[in-house]
């Protein structure tokens, strides 16, 4: 109940001024790393709060608030369903468009662990979750980013049906020529996969 309670004052932060907005970020942050919060936060309105906030922002204390308590609230694996419902999705592209690359990386960590439940991969290949990455792998200095994002995509290798999907959609925008890398789609997502990342790792 307390939980739920701090959910809605943070809902109200939300709608207020900037440094009303920095404290609900900031509180969403910090009630994120507890594991008993993140799932009453998932379902009581810190997904939709943190779709406000970074609606709303341009700031990087604030982005990076609300995209550092999606990944904790991604660790949980009763989040998900919640979270890809809730249309995080769309609030990780805002953040991959706005955010800065300390904020961007933390998308593909979200993404992994929202990732790891096949059965949610293809609804996140649905709301055209992996497009966010393409720019950014194309683009990006950040090496370790570019791992984070590389492994997210080996992820969606191993079903038959994000895996098509996921060839014929990093083809098409290398084409279309975003990103610096002018190379073939195909060859791109290889020589990333070749570079060693994991398979899916389940949480225990």
């Amino acid at each position: 109940t307390n939980i739920k309670l701090v959910a809605q004052c943070i809902r109200t932060l939300s709608i207020k001024g900037l440094e009303y907005r920095k404290f609900g970020a900031k509180a969403l942050e910090i009630m994120s790393t507890l594991t008993l919060a993140r799932q009453v936060l998932a379902a009581s309105g810190g997904i939709a709060a943190i779709a406000s906030l970074v609606k709303t922002n341009l700031d990087h204390d604030v982005i990076h608030a609300c995209v550092t308590a999606l990944c904790n609230m991604a660790l949980l694996k009763s989040c998900h369903k919640d979270m890809i419902r809730l249309g995080v999705v769309n609030t990780l592209r805002d953040i991959m468009m706005k955010g800065k690359p300390e904020s961007k990386k933390f998308v593909s960590v979200c993404l992994i662990n929202l990732s790891s439940r096949p059965e949610l991969r293809s609804e996140i290949v649905h709301d055209n979750g992996l497009e966010m990455l393409f720019p950014y792998i194309l683009n990006t200095r950040d090496e370790d980013g570019l791992k984070m994002a590389g492994r997210t995509l080996f992820i969606y290798t191993y079903d038959e049906y994000t895996r098509k999907t996921l060839t014929v959609k990093f083809e098409t925008v290398t084409a279309t020529g975003v990103g610096s890398a002018m190379v073939s789609g195909v060859d791109a997502l290889v020589a990333l996969l070749e570079t060693g990342f994991k398979g899916p790792v389940e949480e225990a």
